[in-house]
């Protein structure tokens, strides 16, 4: 098998013009300002103007899977950093952390949330299922691994923008209009080629561009 990995919608030079941002120019390990959850949102904000979708898509298609482990991203987002803060900030308590004790419980804490986020920004969204499960699953992409599993959410395998259960991912930041994108009075907030995914692993998701 040639084992290629996910097909890379460019050219030669944006592909290695891709990981020399990762990885400096004679890097063998992701550059440590970019990795784990804040160095995604960090990578979001450099290269691509604040879009955690689109950094995600096209930083998975040029890593192997030895490469995107050390990385260590976790879930795909499916908005923007401001979106991602401002979950983050509804979940976290007065000292900046995510709040264990009020959210605790995969059904009570997560589902409590859920509600809770929606009702103080647009409480019409309570009636609408679609949007509840869109929230529920921003919320987990907002979180990392450890947190989920202190909270008791469950914990989550880290995807390549292809969840191995084949469960459809969250549609981009207008999955929560209404919501993510509109402000609320408690709701604080603290270059793009698109490489489509593999059909057979990865979820379908409409390319955008740069």
């Amino acid at each position: 098998m040639l084992g290629w990995g996910k097909p890379f919608n460019g050219t030669t030079d944006e592909f290695l013009e891709e990981r020399t941002r990762l990885f400096g120019k004679d890097g063998a390990i992701p550059l440590e300002k970019y990795q784990g959850a804040k160095g995604y949102v960090q990578y979001a904000k450099d290269h691509y103007s604040n879009s955690m979708l689109k950094a995600f898509l096209n930083v998975s298609a040029v890593l192997s899977d030895e490469e995107w482990a050390l990385l260590g991203w976790g879930i795909q987002f499916n908005g923007t950093t401001t979106e991602h803060a401002r979950i983050r900030a509804f979940l976290s308590n007065e000292v900046g952390e995510i709040d264990l004790g009020k959210w605790f419980g995969k059904n009570s804490g997560l589902g409590d949330a859920v509600k809770a986020f929606i009702l103080a920004a647009n409480p019409s969204g309570l009636n609408d299922p679609k949007l509840i499960k869109k929230v529920r699953a921003q919320m987990r992409a907002a979180t990392t691994e450890a947190e989920k599993i202190s909270l008791g959410w469950d914990s989550v395998k880290t995807q390549r923008a292809r969840p191995d259960g084949g469960k459809e991912p969250v549609q981009n930041s207008e999955l929560c209009e209404g919501v993510l994108t509109r402000p609320a009075a408690d709701i604080s907030s603290t270059s793009t080629r698109i490489t489509p995914r593999r059909p057979s692993t990865r979820p379908k998701t409409k390319g955008i561009s740069r």
